[in-house]
C-alpha cells in the first residue's frame, strides 16, 4: 500500500508457472482463497476509497 500512497510507478511483471517437481501444495484452494480475496477487499478499500 505504501508504493500507492507514495505515487510510486507499479509495474506488472509477467511469471511463467510451472507444474510441481517435487513435493506437494501447502495450500489450501478455498481457504487461501477467501483469505486472498479478503486481502484484496481490504487493499480496494484502502487504496480507491480513501
Amino acid at each position: 500500500f505504501g508504493a500507492t500512497k507514495l505515487d510510486l510507478k507499479i509495474l506488472e511483471i509477467p511469471i511463467r508457472y510451472r507444474e510441481r517437481t517435487y513435493g506437494t501444495t501447502q495450500i489450501s484452494r478455498f481457504r487461501h482463497g477467501w483469505l486472498l480475496l479478503r486481502m484484496c477487499l481490504f487493499a480496494l478499500r484502502r487504496i480507491k476509497f480513501v
